[in-house]
């Protein structure tokens, strides 16, 4: 059976942020500065559909939750079910609950 992101976080909970970004990326995750907006999902009265978010994320990865920061805020999704890359910048997601449309730039945080 192949592993997923969740069995390799739960393998090595407390690893470093470095190692953290490598697992990402071993499993597609595209670090960078991230806009989300919901399009569809009704099971969070504080976030209506419209409501974006932009912060860094370690990126966007089917079985984990999408998880943005910037210096005010962080915002955290439900568990991401599937994704689509309409361009190299753009795209949307589904997770448990909700879907989200996304643009993405590339950089450090």
């Amino acid at each position: 059976m192949e592993k997923t992101i969740k069995d390799a976080i739960l393998e090595n909970p407390h690893m470093t942020e470095e190692e953290a970004r490598d697992l990402f990326v071993r499993f597609g995750g595209k670090p960078g500065f991230y806009t989300i907006t919901k399009l569809e999902g009704e099971n969070n009265d504080d976030y209506v559909i419209g409501h974006t978010e932009t912060g860094f994320s370690l990126g966007i990865v089917v079985g984990v939750n999408m998880y943005l920061e910037s210096p005010t805020r962080w915002f955290r999704t439900s568990n991401v079910q599937s994704l689509e890359w309409t361009s190299d910048t753009a795209g949307e997601f589904t997770t448990t609950y909700s879907k989200y449309k996304f643009l993405y730039i590339d950089g450090e945080m």
